[in-house]
């Protein structure tokens, strides 16, 4: 039986935000199925992964500030606190404002609800998936307006109850009194979302269990992996230096250190290695940028580069002679797409850090 499924994401095609993947594999298996797909997204300037989106209806959103509807008491916080843009007070009045405005400013739709609804038409069922986390809430209203079942896919966790999970870059919300206010706003918002769903999926069992410990129990949940993409492998041409490569964002929990104290250590000991061998970070700019830059100057063998296109990422990657995933320490629930895609181009893999999870299990399997 065709549905209409009405999908809500931040990230779609042909945005090539790591954040797009998913919700554009999820939107083309659904309409493989044959149900009937409606797609609601932020409008974005990068257009450089080219997909097929027919028989997808596709509506890219303006983003703006703060939501279109809301409060008038809101609106004053909000001008109050944009009034002091740019000043050295802008950061502690939005410190202390936030618990009382709306979750990330600058990440919401021009449109209101009733708007959105209008645009997509009366949906079957309505999918959401983060971050960003007020794409979740928004759903819920949505759902609660239209009476559709209503389902989030967990690509990370949105608060953490299951520690093996947090990432600073997603969840850290700082120290003190105003950084546990956020928490646990937060998770009182998640919680009354997931309080509406008819179901959860997740991206691995981890964040599955951490989405379950916060919605009611006895809500049906199901890991779906992100999956990869077999794709033909090319006569590989031997590179002039070997190359390890990798793509995507650094996070801080990596161990770069590592993997920098090596080099420096290799190159000490044989310095022929520089016409040898390079290692590609290939992605926008990330928490060991700074410090592959210095090991750069000091060894010249680390090259930092900035994000290309789909296909010229899938031929660079098939060219590689070792693609490197570095682990996020204490996270054994993270499955980096990168490491899936990583499975599709044909190449070995090397595995870096301490953490034993979910990333040793997929490459030993």
């Amino acid at each position: 039986m065709e549905a209409r499924i009405l999908l809500l994401t931040s990230e779609f095609p042909p945005n090539n935000a790591t954040g797009a993947r998913r919700p554009y594999y999820l939107a083309r298996a659904l309409r493989a199925h044959g149900h009937s797909v409606t797609v609601l997204t932020s409008r974005s300037i990068d257009a450089a992964w080219p997909v097929e989106l027919d028989g997808m209806h596709v509506h890219y959103l303006d983003r703006v500030t703060w939501p279109t509807g809301m409060t008038a008491w809101r609106k004053i916080l909000g001008a109050f606190l944009r009034f002091w843009e740019g000043s050295p007070m802008h950061r502690p009045l939005q410190a202390l404002l936030a618990p009382l405005l709306p979750l990330f400013p600058g990440r919401h739709w021009s449109l209101t609800d009733d708007e959105m609804l209008v645009l997509a038409g009366q949906p079957d069922i309505i999918v959401a998936t983060g971050p960003s986390w007020n794409i979740l809430h928004m759903a819920s209203r949505l759902s609660a307006r239209t009476g559709a079942p209503f389902f989030t896919d967990h690509r990370d966790p949105w608060n953490v109850v299951v520690p093996d999970v947090a990432l600073k870059c997603i969840n850290d919300h700082g120290r003190g009194l105003l950084a546990w206010i956020r928490r646990m706003r937060n998770l009182h918002l998640e919680r009354r979302v997931m309080g509406q769903v008819t179901g959860i999926t997740a991206a691995s069992p981890a964040y599955l269990e951490n989405a379950r410990r916060i919605a009611p129990a006895g809500v049906p949940a199901q890991v779906i992996y992100n999956g990869w993409v077999p794709r033909a492998i090319p006569h590989k041409q031997r590179n002039e230096k070997f190359t390890l490569l990798y793509t995507g964002l650094t996070y801080a929990e990596q161990n770069w250190r590592l993997l920098t104290d090596v080099l420096e250590r290799m190159v000490d000991e044989r310095p022929d290695v520089r016409d040898r061998m390079v290692l590609k970070v290939r992605g926008q700019e990330g928490a060991a940028s700074a410090l592959l830059r210095k090991c750069s100057e000091r060894i010249g063998i680390v090259e930092v580069l900035p994000p290309i296109g789909r296909d010229e990422l899938v031929a660079e990657a098939q060219q590689a002679d070792l693609l490197l995933s570095v682990i996020a320490e204490g996270n054994k629930g993270q499955l980096p797409l990168k490491l899936m895609d990583y499975l599709g181009y044909g190449r070995p893999i090397l595995l870096l850090g301490r953490t034993p999870g979910i990333q040793q299990e997929m490459v030993q399997a």
